[in-house]
């Protein structure tokens, strides 16, 4: 077994940890290492890792993947009734409209009360064709402080998604999407509504961890794997 503190909390003031600033990453940046939200959709804005909207769009991410398995775990933040989407897409997907509606893409749409389905191209060599949609399945359901998470196999060519541990998909133990070899995919993110706003709080590439390095304020000292007031001593 093995587990992580990842944060603290004292009369309702949270502390997140504040993990090592390596030379390559810019010091204050809510940001991963070799990851950040590159650029949305009109209705689209983002603040450090999180997603929220006007109005529907999608984010896409500046880093995409071809070999390896990668995943990314939100949280939600707020959820309303528009079903907002997590997911992939190609680097070329149309982030004015919501993530699989352009036909190069392939999400994950999850809602508060009656389940989840499914969206991806109908043909990714002719997007015009437009997008397949699975009937809507039952069972899981996201709720604020919930947590989904992205598995990209790029190696096998498939994309799986956990809700709370759970695993999503049309025909269980099949993973959600499969025949994605050898396309270069983007992490991809989406809004329906302004009801909804999500935060990106970890990813993993190849089994290896990486957590969000948040600002690292004065009082601090740059390059503690700790939290203010608060250290693991003596076991």
């Amino acid at each position: 077994e093995a587990y992580t503190v990842i944060s603290q909390r004292h009369s309702g003031v949270a502390q997140e940890k504040v993990p090592e600033v390596k030379k390559e990453e810019k010091k204050g940046a809510s940001t991963f290492k070799n990851f950040t939200l590159q650029k949305g959709g009109t209705h689209m804005k983002f603040s450090g890792m999180s997603i929220l909207s006007s109005r529907s769009g999608t984010i896409l991410a500046n880093e995409g993947y071809s070999s390896g398995v990668h995943s990314w775990t939100i949280k939600w933040d707020k959820h309303g009734n528009g079903d907002p989407r997590v997911g992939v897409a190609l680097a070329n997907a149309d982030l004015d409209k919501r993530l699989g509606y352009d036909g190069r893409g392939w999400a994950f749409d999850i809602d508060k009360g009656t389940g989840y389905y499914f969206v991806s191209p109908k043909d990714i060599t002719k997007p015009s064709k437009g997008y397949h949609k699975t009937s809507r399945i039952a069972g899981l359901k996201a709720k604020v402080g919930g947590i989904v998470e992205i598995i990209l196999d790029c190696d096998d060519g498939t994309l799986r998604f956990k809700v709370d541990g759970y695993e999503a998909s049309e025909a269980l133990p099949s993973p959600a999407f499969s025949g994605l070899k050898g396309m270069k995919l983007y992490p991809a993110f989406s809004t329906n509504t302004s009801a909804e706003a999500y935060t990106v709080i970890s990813q993993r590439h190849s089994g290896v961890a990486q957590e969000k390095v948040p600002e690292v304020k004065k009082e601090e000292k740059k390059g503690a794997s700790t939290f203010k007031n608060f250290t693991l001593q003596k076991g």
